[in-house]
């Protein structure tokens, strides 16, 4: 998916839609940590790439022994590492939260144990990256981590009712 690019545009750019949920946010934030937000935001990289916008565990199926894709409302264009962002979000960062209703909540949405989840992660990136090393990968991880921190805020701006409900939490 990230190989496909875009010789004229024909989707929205993913800072467009990113920059849509800064307005949002403004019940958790002040108006100078939103500009920080949007200066974020303009940082990403100016890539043609085709992204899912929404790229984890629970958005991928099986059918006759393929992977599909679902739920593509959010496909957009620009930097793959916003989709990577989002993937170490849920199948690294998250099951290594040790709350157990976050856990549990996890666990539901994406199908998958929260070991399942590391291990399915790890062999993702490996895959993607391949960086086989997992301290060289722990040290990839470190480079998303700006971007992540990111998606998690932009979460919270969704305007989702899911969002809305772990808003607070994210916030804090």
């Amino acid at each position: 998916m990230h190989g496909a690019k875009f010789k004229e545009v024909t989707l929205t750019n993913i800072k467009t839609v990113l920059h849509g949920r800064v307005p949002n946010l403004a019940k958790w934030c002040s108006e100078d940590e939103m500009k920080l937000i949007d200066s974020l935001i303009d940082e990403l990289s100016d890539e043609s790439s085709l992204i899912h916008g929404d790229f984890h565990p629970g958005n991928i199926m099986i059918q006759d022994g393929e992977l599909v894709i679902i739920d593509m409302p959010e496909v957009t264009m620009g930097a793959k590492i916003w989709d990577l962002a989002g993937t170490y979000r849920d199948l690294i960062s998250a099951p290594r939260v040790s709350t157990p209703e976050i856990i549990k909540m996890l666990e539901g949405s994406v199908g998958m144990s929260r070991e399942m989840m590391a291990e399915t992660g790890y062999r993702f990136f490996e895959l993607y990256t391949g960086i086989t090393d997992r301290e060289k990968l722990e040290e990839y991880f470190k480079g998303l981590s700006l971007v992540y921190a990111l998606n998690v805020v932009l979460m919270a701006g969704s305007g989702s009712p899911q969002a809305e409900e772990r808003a607070q939490s994210i916030m804090d």
